[in-house]
């Protein structure tokens, strides 16, 4: 006891201290933010609110690619460029719903962002109420023959 302060001395206080989630290592810090992650709607705001907690946080989500790989239409176009460049070169999962989307990136804007990167789609779920003529020749998608 430190009479002075009333106080252990800092040598006993290291003895004692506690581990705080600071020290968990990259890898264990990633695991656990990415089952955070899963399953929710708004995945990439989640992602990108979790850079917000502090620097060792957002160094740990954005050197993590595998958490940047889910894209949603209802993700505003910034985040969904930040992602695709985020994830490097890691497959992508694709999730366009017009009924729950329409709101949020235009649809065009989306497509034209994830587009560029079709050769590492994962998985696709588009979802449209009735595809227009340009989105359909941009897919090279055409009227099945009657």
């Amino acid at each position: 006891m430190d009479s002075s302060y009333g106080r252990t001395s800092s040598l006993q206080d290291q003895q004692f201290a506690r581990p705080t989630i600071h020290d968990l290592p990259f890898e264990l810090l990633s695991h656990i933010i990415y089952l955070f992650a899963q399953d929710y709607s708004s995945h990439l705001t989640r992602i990108q609110n979790l850079c917000y907690v502090c620097s060792k946080w957002r160094d740990v989500v954005e050197g993590t690619p595998r958490l940047w790989c889910q894209l949603s239409g209802g993700d505003p176009l910034q985040g969904v460029k930040k992602a695709i460049h985020y994830s490097r070169d890691h497959p992508l999962d694709i999730d366009y719903n017009w009924f729950l989307h329409r709101h949020g990136s235009a649809k065009d804007d989306f497509f034209s962002a994830v587009s560029l990167h079709t050769w590492r789609w994962r998985h696709v779920s588009i979802v449209v109420e009735k595809m227009s003529e340009s989105l359909r020749q941009g897919w090279g998608i055409w009227k099945a023959p009657r």
